[in-house]
């Protein structure tokens, strides 16, 4: 394996491959890869169909109204209110090569372009702009494709379904991480394979790096799941299928010229019923669903999935064992409990450790005790190297989020199998670590610490917290300083901006189909807008009245009642406030969530 790519590929792919003319009847793109057949999606219905079209006939064609322009690839089509719309990727950069010369790319732009001019009433167009504003903000966030390689599966699901190269791309695609299947489904049933591109949303980075004079390629890359997509306080646990909120894959890889070592993490949501509806409380309450049989029912399938997915099973829990998320630590470790006495043949290493508790006092040297207590069973998993040499388990690490206490705890992982994969390969010696080489650890952790802010962005809006620990390895004040600013973003982005992030993913994968909308979804974003809008007249008018009352008498004492006056109405408001919190914060409109 080399990682430098062929100089006439990378120019190939550097350029855009796509030819797009948007006619009046039609939109019609040309692939630079072959070169005598275009696909045809006519206005205004959206009709697809391949035809037999050059480049040269297609310019020949062109009129004065025909717009022409280059595209990286089709993302797919959807109807909304006022009929199909396709969405190109227009803007990409290169972010390296996998295994195998297989550049990957990262979207940097996208383009909307509606098939039909259909008449809509004025609420159907302020509700079609409010689409269009969605599927714009999702595709804001992290995607990747690449034209050659299936990078939705780890290098070892590859190594073990054999050599799929003449299939399809979105033949090959682990579904779970097929971003743009939804829109790509008018493609896909007419068998289209050519012009189908999956993307996937998550983190990818690949690195040149040199150890002790060998040179060798550092990849991280972290799939993110679409099944239960969404925010943070508005997707939490497992629903009825198993599925868990923000359940990530992470794929560690090293490459040189002749081997290539993988090692995979899982991370998600506890798998149980569990919800935490935001209320304008900085910590809302964590809810457990009664349901107990309902409840084992989704631990158990989670769990099957796993084994059957990745081998032997260690679940390792960050989540706090007293206060506010001890019910959700009792229920994960009876569930875990049930589960091993019921199905002994595949029994869950359950590892409770109680981050905050442990770490208390930033002591986080502690989490040495925890990475010794699991040692033995990552070792034993060993990694992928392919042929005969695979992982056979896999370390599923969640706290309550999945983001800060876990991604630390996840490159504490990565950097323990990335010794051991080193020493193998004879570029540490037996008594080396990567901690000796300051040039690639200060890359190793700076890489992990991108990883664990991307998926946080994604998932709860901001960078991740304690990420100055997965950067330097220790905290310092700097780092409280910013994960304060963060938690306070995350407030406000969680219970004013999440209903209508959860509303983008829900439209863009699917969840939420426009056709036969008879009444506007967006009404019930309106009346929590008027009820916000009624808590800001209603605070401003407090505060107003109670500057109006502002003593003559400017002694100690009129001074003293003038201030208890003043916090006496800001915390009647306060207290009002959260009482209407579930009425003033942002829910989604195009799907509902109830705790079973």
């Amino acid at each position: 394996y080399q990682r430098r790519v062929r100089e006439s590929n990378f120019i190939q792919m550097a350029t855009a491959p796509y030819l797009v003319y948007n006619r009046p009847d039609a939109i019609v793109l040309l692939s630079q890869n072959r070169p005598s057949t275009a696909l045809s999606i006519r206005k205004p219905d959206g009709e697809i169909r391949e035809v037999s079209k050059s480049a040269q006939q297609l310019d020949g064609e062109c009129g004065s109204r025909d717009q022409k322009l280059s595209a990286d690839g089709i993302l797919g089509v959807i109807r909304l209110l006022g009929g199909p719309y396709v969405i190109l990727i227009t803007g990409k950069n290169h972010v390296g090569a996998l295994p195998g010369h297989h550049d990957v790319w990262k979207i940097t732009s996208s383009a909307i372009f509606p098939l039909s001019s259909s008449s809509l009433s004025a609420r159907q167009r302020a509700d079609e702009d409010s689409y269009i504003s969605m599927l714009t903000r999702l595709l804001r966030e992290n995607f990747y494709f690449s034209y050659s390689a299936d990078i939705t599966q780890t290098l070892q699901r590859k190594f073990k379904e054999g050599d799929k190269e003449k299939e399809p791309l979105w033949k090959r695609v682990d579904n779970r991480f097929f971003w743009n299947q939804y829109l790509s489904k008018p493609l896909i049933d007419l068998q289209l394979n050519d012009w189908i591109l999956p993307v996937m949303m998550g983190f990818i980075r690949i690195e040149s790096c040199q150890i002790n004079q060998q040179k060798f390629d550092f990849i991280l890359i972290s799939r993110r799941n679409i099944n239960r997509a969404g925010t943070r306080y508005t997707r939490r646990g497992a629903d009825g299928k198993g599925d868990v909120a923000n359940n990530v894959e992470t794929e560690q890889i090293i490459a040189n010229d002749s081997s290539v070592a993988s090692f995979v993490q899982t991370r998600g949501s506890v798998p149980v019923f569990w919800r935490q509806n935001p209320t304008l409380k900085y910590n809302p309450p964590i809810r457990v669903s009664a349901n107990q049989q309902a409840l084992q029912q989704a631990f158990s399938t989670h769990a099957k999935v796993q084994t059957e997915k990745y081998g032997r099973q260690v679940w390792v829990s960050l989540v706090d064992q007293k206060g506010r998320e001890l019910n959700l630590h009792q229920s994960y470790l009876n569930n875990a409990a049930t589960f091993n006495q019921s199905h002994p043949e595949s029994a869950i290493s359950f590892v409770p450790f109680d981050f905050h508790h442990e770490c208390k006092g930033m002591k986080y040297q502690n989490l040495g005790k925890l990475i010794s207590q699991i040692q033995p069973s990552v070792d034993s998993f060993g990694w992928n190297e392919g042929k005969d040499k695979f992982q056979n388990g896999v370390v599923r690490t969640n706290c309550v989020d999945n983001l800060d206490r876990t991604n630390v705890v996840q490159s504490l992982i990565g950097q323990h199998v990335l010794n051991n994969q080193l020493r193998k390969w004879n570029i540490l010696s037996p008594s080396e670590s990567i901690a000796d080489h300051s040039t690639f650890l200060f890359l190793f952790k700076n890489i992990w610490a991108d990883n664990a802010d991307a998926i946080s962005v994604q998932y709860s809006g901001t960078g991740a917290l304690k990420n100055d620990f997965t950067r330097t390895g220790k905290r310092n004040t700097q780092g409280l300083i910013n994960d304060g600013i963060n938690s306070v973003t995350r407030y406000f982005l969680n219970n004013f901006n999440d209903g209508y992030r959860q509303d983008c993913y829900d439209l863009f994968l699917g969840n939420y189909r426009v056709e036969g909308q008879s009444v506007s979804p967006f009404i019930k974003r309106e009346m929590q807008q008027n009820y916000l809008n009624f808590g800001v007249i209603s605070l401003g008018t407090i505060i107003v009245l109670l500057s109006a009352l502002s003593p003559s008498d400017m002694s100690w004492i009129g001074l003293v009642m003038y201030l208890l006056v003043w916090g006496g109405g800001l915390y009647g408001a306060y207290q009002v406030s959260l009482k209407l919190g579930d009425k003033l914060v942002d829910r989604p409109v195009l799907s509902d969530d109830p705790l079973p």
